[in-house]
């Protein structure tokens, strides 16, 4: 069987921060969401109570350990932590990464996915950004309010040497993600001014070199628009990487609006599309699926809700143990196929921090062809 490296897609949203409290109540976390949530429909598996109801905080170096104890006892690599860099002024969220960092004991790898984007209110019409908490939003209370609540501004080349001397003492941990001894460093929003992002990156991977690195290795979410750096990352089935997934996207969105409905997909449909896929995959292609998906406790049941479901009854539950068991088990699939070449990702999304896993997949191979190794240089 091929070795699997799962790498779980981590959102450090679970603990209090001044900012979210003041944007949408005293103490708000994302717990708030899980706790508060309600079946949108008959079935619907919510509110999702975690293991041993251990609603636990991010700002704890305890709690990392035992998240990391536990990933490595399931077979997860590492974290892929969300990154939220605003500006150089504003920076959220970085406190359960900075724990991390300062603290060499806390035993796995991890690293970094920019999501690149402005957090709006809900009622903000602009394209790229993220209305954060639909669920929990109001309406303005005076038409002169902007909605704005964290601008992104990628600023001059000043602002990006700032934001890479942050980031490198992170890439010099061993334990951090690398390919070829480059760290690997991902952009979650192609599409938020990518010829900008090309400019960024080339600077960066110049600065590594100064610094001592072999060089750097940035990685864009697939997309239909052909905004992709040397290496991709898919993010199935949320984000279409063709021309008419793109349009099957988009009229699935407008009919769940037009309708306003939640947005479902078929669990089953969409690995057998997955796996498809996995099948013509080049080797710079990081593959995604996720295990199990629903985010209405965050946004209720307006049309912008999605969720990823079985038709029937499925074995997979809201156990942490399951889940990690669930993605060992496709995992396991792409290997029983006997696919190699492309590298993969598997994600999901979990109370705190998701999964997400990576192995090597792609072209079949003929009966007893050797296998190739998970990547070509050493990852560490």
């Amino acid at each position: 069987m091929n070795k699997v490296h799962l790498i779980a897609n981590y959102l450090p949203q679970f603990h209090v921060i001044p900012e979210n409290s003041r944007w949408w109540g005293e103490g708000y976390t994302d717990w708030v969401g899980v706790r508060q949530a309600e079946p949108q429909y008959p079935g619907q598996h919510q509110p999702r109570v975690p293991l041993h109801e251990n609603y636990y905080s991010l700002d704890d170096p305890a709690v990392l350990k035992w998240q990391a104890d536990l990933a490595r006892k399931y077979g997860v690599y590492g974290f892929g932590m969300y990154h939220y860099w605003f500006s150089s002024e504003l920076q959220l969220l970085q406190k359960p990464a900075e724990l991390l960092l300062a603290h060499p004991e806390i035993d796995i790898h991890f690293m970094f996915i920019w999501d690149n984007t402005s957090w709006t209110r809900t009622w903000v019409q602009k394209g790229a950004a993220n209305d954060w908490a639909p669920k929990f939003d109001e309406q303005p209370a005076s038409p002169q309010e902007s909605g704005m609540l964290a601008e992104l501004r990628y600023g001059t080349e000043a602002d990006w040497k700032k934001h890479f001397d942050y980031l490198l003492p992170f890439f010099r941990d061993e334990r951090y993600i690398k390919l070829d001894g480059k760290p690997m460093f991902a952009f979650f929003q192609p599409n938020n001014d990518f010829p900008l992002q090309q400019k960024m990156v080339a600077y960066w991977e110049k600065l590594a070199v100064e610094a001592g690195l072999p060089g750097l290795i940035c990685l864009s979410k697939d997309n239909a628009h052909n905004k992709r750096f040397a290496y991709q990352m898919r993010y199935s089935p949320f984000s279409p990487n063709n021309f008419w997934g793109g349009v099957k996207n988009k009229l699935s969105h407008l009919w769940a609006k037009r309708r306003q409905k939640i947005r479902f997909a078929d669990y089953d449909a969409q690995w057998r599309s997955i796996l498809a896929d996995a099948r013509h995959a080049d080797a710079r292609t990081f593959l995604s699926g996720f295990v199990a998906f629903d985010d209405t406790p965050r946004r209720g049941g307006e049309q912008e809700s999605f969720v990823v479901t079985r038709r029937r009854s499925s074995s997979i539950t809201c156990a942490n143990c399951s889940r990690f068991h669930g993605s060992k088990a496709r995992n396991t699939l792409l290997s029983r196929l006997g696919m190699s070449g492309a590298r993969a990702h598997t994600w999901s999304r979990m109370s705190g921090a998701g999964m997400l896993g990576s192995k090597r997949c792609g072209r079949p191979l003929r009966r007893r062809t050797r296998t190739k190794p998970l990547l070509r240089g050493q990852m560490v």
